[in-house]
């Protein structure tokens, strides 16, 4: 278990998905290979097109929840409190 950056480790099951397309087991792995992450954050600040070592910001979380609700034509404030669960906020 990975430990985060307030210093305890959290593991969560992910299913596949039917499509290989929407399957998030799949992108998290393409993720994590074309980003080279082996230890620590999974979800890290992306800088000039380099990948740093530091995790994402709960703001930056709660923006990118935000952005891509948008981009899907869903009402992000629906998901503003689903952002704040899953970070913490």
């Amino acid at each position: 278990m990975e430990e985060t950056s307030i210093g305890r480790g959290r593991k969560l099951g992910i299913p596949f998905g039917r499509s290989e397309v929407t399957c998030p087991v799949r992108a998290l792995r393409a993720w994590l290979d074309s980003a080279k992450i082996t230890t620590g954050p999974i979800f890290r600040c992306v800088r000039r097109g380099r990948i740093a070592g530091t995790a994402l910001s709960d703001k930056s979380v709660a923006l990118v929840i935000k952005r891509a609700a948008l981009a899907a034509g869903l009402d992000a404030e629906l998901y503003r409190d689903n952002a704040a669960a899953a970070t913490g906020l």
